[in-house]
């Protein structure tokens, strides 16, 4: 009995070994169900941090324990079938699917993790659904320097487009919006100085972003509009000069082409200046003295910011001088060996009482031909003269003498001018009167 015992307990022992063993090796584990996939942008610069292009990446989970990712992706309607899916391994958790993927499309997508060391295979990941919503980039914003036409980039652009709309210089539209240029997405700035050429006329230009991937372009409307308007400048009024009608005096130079309007400087006043709308200025009311005036010209538009003023004309120099009157009520008389001669003061409304007190006269007395007597600055209106002697006008009077008596106002300064010549006839006869 003992025996048998020992045989059945040998027996259940040997029997038994290969049951510990078995029950001792480790049971196989199933990969967690990865959570989910999902569609991200990934953008790539170089290394200058310059935009280089944007990828579409399909993304899951990382899980330490996978070998292998294999994602599944389909833009079939029949999203139920397996059949319509493509499948791709790869051993990173993403791929990408830049040129399969279409954002105007609906996708439906999952993934399932490749187990290692003794991991099996996940189950299928939730389907997941994505429709793009086409995402606009920002527009860019423009800025107009001169002729330059720059503009602050915009986040994912890949390209720009430039756009031009012309009007005329009454807002009337000669060239509706229309593309006139697409530039690569490194280029920041153009010139637009060819196209600038017309004045008066309005430039209106406007930058689109363009994209790809998730994103859209930049709608026109949504972008700033920055304007041109050609800026030239007037030409400098030339050939100034006066002339005078119905005692008025008139300043007068060559039309300036555009100009609006002219602006005229009287003595270098600019802070006093005067406006004509004409190529001409009645300046008789400005000469308040007998004196040296200076006028200096420039053209002016005040329609149109973009037409610039001209320069200030060369100095035109006007002399404004007042000749005066010829003396009046001259007369000679006959007293013993004297002869006296008179005439009227002048008083000149023109001129103020000191000037009127600083006129002085010129006399002088012609025989046959020859000056016998001149007083340039005579300061009296009366002036007896002796007939015959050494002093005398003759010395001596053999016959009657005619002799002629010219009086005239002597000029006051530079700019109030001697007057003419007021002339007597008057023959001293032997006998006396």
């Amino acid at each position: 009995m003992k025996k048998i015992s020992k045989i059945l307990v040998s027996l259940i022992i040997a029997f038994s070994a290969p049951l510990i063993f078995f029950a001792c090796a480790k049971e196989p584990k199933v990969l967690q169900t990865p959570i989910s996939a999902g569609l991200v942008n990934n953008v790539i610069c170089n290394n200058n941090g310059e935009y280089l292009r944007t990828e579409i990446l399909l993304v899951t989970p990382e899980n330490k324990n996978v070998k292998s990712y294999i994602f599944f992706i389909t833009d079939s309607e029949d999203y139920n079938s397996i059949n319509n899916y493509v499948s791709i391994l790869s051993d990173k958790n993403y791929i990408d699917i830049t040129n399969y993927f279409n954002s105007l499309k609906t996708y439906h997508y999952f993934v399932q993790y490749i187990g290692k060391d003794g991991y099996i295979n996940s189950d299928y990941s939730q389907l997941e659904q994505f429709t793009s919503p086409a995402q606009q980039v920002a527009a860019p914003y423009a800025v107009l320097t001169n002729t330059k036409l720059s503009w602050v980039p915009s986040e994912y652009a890949t390209n720009y487009e430039v756009y031009e709309k012309v009007l005329d210089k009454n807002n009337e539209v000669v060239q509706e919006t229309t593309k006139i240029q697409t530039v690569n997405f490194n280029i920041k700035e153009i010139d637009l100085v060819a196209r600038l050429i017309n004045p008066y006329y309005k430039y209106v230009y406007s930058v689109r972003a363009l994209a790809e991937g998730f994103y859209t372009s930049s709608n026109l409307e949504d972008s700033n509009e920055v304007t041109y308007i050609k800026e030239i400048v007037l030409e400098t009024p030339q050939n100034i000069n006066h002339y005078k009608d119905n005692g008025r005096t008139y300043l007068t130079w060559n039309a300036v082409e555009y100009a609006t309007e002219y602006e005229i400087c009287i003595n270098e006043n600019t802070s006093n200046t005067i406006k004509s709308n004409e190529n001409k200025l009645d300046i008789t009311d400005y000469l308040i003295n007998f004196a040296e005036y200076n006028f200096n010209i420039k053209a002016i538009n005040s329609e149109y910011n973009n037409i610039a003023d001209s320069n200030y004309s060369q100095t035109y120099i006007y002399e404004n001088t007042h000749k005066l009157s010829a003396p009046e009520g001259l007369s000679v008389s006959r007293n013993g060996e004297y002869i006296e001669i008179d005439w009227n003061e002048i008083l000149d409304s023109s001129l103020s009482e000191e000037e009127n007190s600083g006129i002085t006269y010129n006399i002088q007395i012609l025989h046959n031909s020859e000056t016998i007597y001149l007083n340039n600055n005579a300061e009296t209106t009366n002036i007896s003269l002796l007939i015959v002697g050494t002093n005398g006008l003759f010395e001596s009077l053999t016959s009657n003498k005619a002799i002629i008596i010219k009086i005239k106002a002597n000029n006051v300064g530079n700019y109030i001018l001697e007057s003419n010549y007021t002339t007597y006839n008057y023959t001293i006869s032997m006998v006396e009167d």
